[in-house]
């Protein structure tokens, strides 16, 4: 048979074999459902909505197979608007925002990949106010439980319409550390207050108003964890099993969530790492290989803190396999 009778079949294969890939490809491909014919029902605000308040809550019903939702507010209107307010796409389906006075419309429409809906739009207008008594102080940073070592703190908040200055507090356990009242929308300190959790308050506050407190808690932890003690293997151990379960302990006390490092060489310097292994635990399981090892384990906490390395300790693997 000459080579070309013989690679004829082979291409006939190749293509068959082919041809039944994309079948099974096109079979398993995702496609997505048009919702080009569907729509958004906006909720809240009301069309044409009156509001002294200046914190409008947008919300609007899902749309079955919408991915994500495109939401756009302008003034005063999309036939002629001045200024975009805002033009973003989220997956929930509301939204918080402060806007001055004037006129506005807002719409939103449905996106999955490769299909969207038409937008779903209202009016609504915002009057001027001095009363600010039902608006929100929205806080930004630190954030909400948040867990750092900072020495000097940044108190970070947006503003509120009708507003002319803030008030902020720092409390522990209740009693109030300090109290400050500003025209800025940050406040900076470097308390001497030592770690252990602590709430931070702000409100708003013009002439005749002001809003209730909007507070978050945080962590101040600036204390590095103990330093771990070792446990097994025991120093200069000679094992047989090449499974090694390793065990340590802690120390100190733990104000912020802890994690170790188990850090596993083949040098007595402790240059050349064989393994770096986390745990949330004291001790880990690990398979090594016939040989002499040395091993230290390292303590971390959220805050960002770390422990000195522990004491090293080697060990000898002989399982009398090759």
């Amino acid at each position: 048979m000459s080579y070309k009778n013989r690679l004829t079949p082979l291409l006939g294969n190749i293509f068959f074999c082919a041809v039944i890939l994309f079948g099974v490809y096109s079979c398993t491909e995702i496609v997505d459902v048009n919702i080009s014919d569907k729509k958004v029902e906006l909720l809240t605000p009301p069309d044409s909505l009156v509001s002294l308040q200046s914190t409008i809550g947008f919300k609007w019903n899902s749309v079955a197979d919408a991915d994500n939702y495109n939401v756009q507010i302008v003034t005063p209107s999309f036939l002629s608007p001045s200024q975009w307010l805002l033009d973003t796409t989220m997956s929930a389906t509301s939204l918080l925002v402060s806007l001055p006075s004037g006129n506005y419309e807002w719409r939103v429409k449905g996106m999955n990949f490769s299909y969207e809906t038409c937008y779903s739009s209202r009016s609504f207008t915002i009057v001027k106010s001095s009363d600010i008594t039902q608006e929100i102080v929205t806080l930004l940073r630190p954030i909400d439980n948040d867990t750092n070592n900072l020495k000097m703190i940044e108190f970070r908040w947006r503003a509120v319409v009708g507003a002319d200055s803030y008030k902020i507090q720092l409390l522990c356990q209740q009693a109030v550390l300090f109290e400050e009242e500003t025209d800025q929308l940050f406040f900076l300190a470097s308390p001497e207050m030592g770690d252990g959790q602590y709430t931070w308050k702000v409100k708003g506050m013009n002439d005749q108003y002001s809003t209730v407190y909007f507070s978050h808690t945080f962590i101040s932890d600036t204390t590095p964890p103990g330093v771990r003690t070792l446990i097994a293997p025991a120093h200069a151990s000679l094992l047989v099993d090449t499974t090694v379960n390793f065990t340590w302990s802690r120390s100190g006390t733990v104000l912020s969530k802890e994690t170790d490092s188990l850090l596993i060489y083949t040098d007595s310097l402790l240059t050349k790492r064989y393994k770096a292994v986390i745990s949330h635990s004291t001790s880990k399981t690990i398979a090594l290989e016939n040989g002499t090892y040395y091993w230290t384990v390292r303590g971390y906490d959220r805050a960002g803190n770390s422990s000195s390395p522990a004491d090293t300790f080697r060990l000898k693997i002989n399982s009398g396999r090759k």
